[in-house]
């Protein structure tokens, strides 16, 4: 027993010593990796290995398409590089045109090509004038002063793409991929620049980059579209407000908002805590600083007199509608499962939430408040849009560079939390959901119509709470196809898997179709007016869902405009697979060859293809 007791703590001083060797040889090794891995070095490996993966995977896998507004962003940066000026010309188009039928690349959206072209030749034969009082225009394509056509949007991105496209020229390149190249320059240098901020720590950087890199900004990636120079961008505001070089941050703010001038108020209330912070000591060198960061806000509105004659060629189209302004929107804005920020930055808005009511009760910390309020602002602006369901990646494209500013306030408040461990366990969870967020919603291989198709979630909402969820009715309109269950031009049917009717949006004008449906006309009548007192859109559409049904007397068994909308869309759906197989004449040959092998003639095997394609698509 003794034996026993002495070889063990023999054994025990032994392996105290080997503890004490092998923590003396783990902080050798360390400093010496320290002294290795210095911050240049550290910068220099995460550069070298995200410009080689990304700008590899991205060039190799991502398809290129013109969406949204990206044939007025892919022409302008033509005419800019072909003669130096904004102004699109018949040349260009052409020149456009033959180079994508040269490469064998499919011209998308040729139609929007064609249209210009003729809109051209009207204005070579005089046919068409420039008139101040009346705007003529193609598409996103004005008719400007001495003839000549602009598109409605701003030309500083353009000429961000034109050393990428005179790149793709030098070495008889891909011009499609002009803008997926400057996006990817754009999140570099962005990325690059927060690494080389020495105002934080080199762990919060890290922090920062990697929110950057996994923003939704980067769901446009290969869009040739403004989206992840805004979003990005408006991240490193944030990041150079936070840390003392808050001129910086207005002069980026101020150059976004040549393409969103909603963000020129972002500068705004920037300028307003430089100043109070400067109280007492304003001097003619501040104000020269301040002048030159925000004097590229009035830019657009001088193009836009010279060119067109007006302060704001969006406005001057009708686009947008104070009357459209609401807390419902604001809030469905956020919140809206089919498009709102919540989709791109679920937790961060949560942790916001928490953050302010905690602030508010410590009343600290107001400098958080103070720019977030600005959204507020922000919003009375970007909200007057019309088209509210414009085409983009998951989300609003507006919540892109909203997002990145709750993103950038949350993440510094976070820095400020005053118990480290709580702190690294937050930023742990705010990295790891938005990696798994924007990761798990990304799709680059092939493309896709957010614009037009249901969000998971938004479905979901849809089917199973119906009457919590009554957007804006250009949303579901465009989301909810005419051949949906039971659905017509004039009335959307929301239906689960199983077709039982959950909610339907009635545009006000065929509310008869309700009655036709078996619904009472006098509780209809009156449903009406009580819907017309709070439309708050103003857009003539109204909602009925699953828990109105009983008081206005609708029950789905009856409804006998069911099996008719039905078999009208099927004859319908019918006629458009007959036509486009007998426009193939591959097809043809395929259903002909199927009717010797099954011994039926050719008009079975037809019908029996059209019925099977039709079945199909119900799944």
């Amino acid at each position: 027993m003794v034996l026993l007791l002495r070889s063990l703590i023999s054994g025990m001083k032994y392996f105290k010593v080997l503890c004490i060797f092998v923590n003396k040889m783990a902080l050798k090794f360390l400093q010496k990796t320290k002294l290795f891995f210095t911050e240049k070095r550290m910068t220099t490996f995460i550069m070298l290995v995200l410009i080689s993966w990304m700008s590899i995977w991205f060039l190799r896998f991502s398809k290129n398409y013109p969406h949204g507004d990206s044939i007025d962003y892919i022409l302008m940066t033509e005419a800019i590089y072909n003669h130096g000026t904004p102004n699109i010309t018949k040349k260009d188009i052409t020149n456009y045109i033959d180079f994508l039928e040269g490469m064998n690349i499919r011209v998308e959206k040729k139609m929007v090509y064609d249209d210009l072209l003729v809109f051209h030749r009207e204005i070579e034969t005089d046919s068409l004038l420039f008139n101040p009082n009346k705007i003529q225009s193609k598409w996103a394509f004005i008719l400007g002063k001495g003839e000549k056509v602009y598109t409605q949007h701003f030309w500083f991105y353009s000429v961000l793409a034109i050393p990428a496209r005179a790149f793709l020229e030098l070495i008889d390149g891909d011009f499609t991929k002009t803008f997926l190249i400057t996006n990817l320059t754009l999140l570099f240098l962005a990325i690059w620049l927060v690494l080389k901020n020495k105002k934080l720590n080199y762990p919060k950087r890290l922090v920062i980059a990697t929110l950057m890199g996994f923003s939704p900004a980067v769901w446009y990636m290969y869009w040739p579209h403004v989206e992840l120079f805004a979003g990005v961008y408006t991240l490193l505001a944030i990041v150079y407000f936070f840390t003392d070089k808050k001129i910086r941050s207005v002069f980026i703010l101020s150059i976004l908002s040549l393409h969103y001038p909603p963000l020129a108020f972002l500068a705004l209330f920037i300028i307003g805590n430089i100043l109070y912070e400067k109280r007492g000591k304003w001097n003619i060198k501040l104000f020269k600083k301040l002048f030159i960061a925000a004097v590229w806000v009035f830019i657009p509105t001088i193009f836009s007199l010279l060119v067109f004659g007006v302060p704001n060629i969006i406005t001057a189209q009708d686009y947008l509608s104070w009357e459209l302004v609401s807390f419902h929107r604001f809030f469905w804005f956020f919140f809206d499962p089919n498009q709102g920020v919540i989709l791109a930055i679920p937790l961060f808005i949560f942790v916001f939430i928490g953050f302010a009511v905690y602030d508010s009760i410590k009343r600290q910390n107001g400098i958080y408040y103070y720019l977030a309020s600005s959204i507020v602002v922000m919003a009375l602006f970007f909200m007057q849009m019309k088209n509210w369901n414009h085409d983009g990646e998951i989300t609003n494209r507006y919540a892109v560079w909203i997002a990145s500013l709750i993103v950038g306030l949350v993440i510094f408040r976070t820095f400020k939390m005053q118990s480290k461990l709580w702190m690294s366990i937050l930023i742990v969870l705010l990295v790891a959901s938005q990696i798994a967020v924007i990761s798990s919603q990304a799709e680059y291989k092939k493309i896709r119509y957010s614009a037009l198709m249901l969000h998971p979630i938004g479905e979901y909402v849809l089917i199973n709470y119906p009457d919590l969820y009554n957007p804006d009715p250009l949303i579901l309109s465009q989301r909810l196809n005419d051949f949906a269950y039971s659905s017509t031009d004039s009335v959307k049917v929301v239906a689960d898997h199983q077709n039982n009717i959950k909610k339907m949006m009635v545009y006000l004008p065929a509310y008869r179709q309700l009655i036709q449906r078996g619904m009472d006309s006098l509780k209809v009548m009156d449903f009406i007016e009580h819907a017309k007192k709070f439309d708050a859109y103003g857009q003539k559409w109204f909602y009925v869902n699953e828990s109105d049904f009983e008081k206005l007397g609708y029950n789905q068994s009856k409804d006998t405009m069911i099996a008719f909308i039905e078999k009208s869309k099927r004859k319908k759906t019918y006629q458009k697979i007959k036509r486009n197989i007998l426009s193939s004449q591959e097809w043809q040959d395929n259903i002909k060859k199927q009717a010797k092998e099954w011994g039926i003639s050719y008009e079975e095997a037809l019908h029996s293809n059209i019925e099977h394609i039709i079945n199909e698509n119900k799944k």
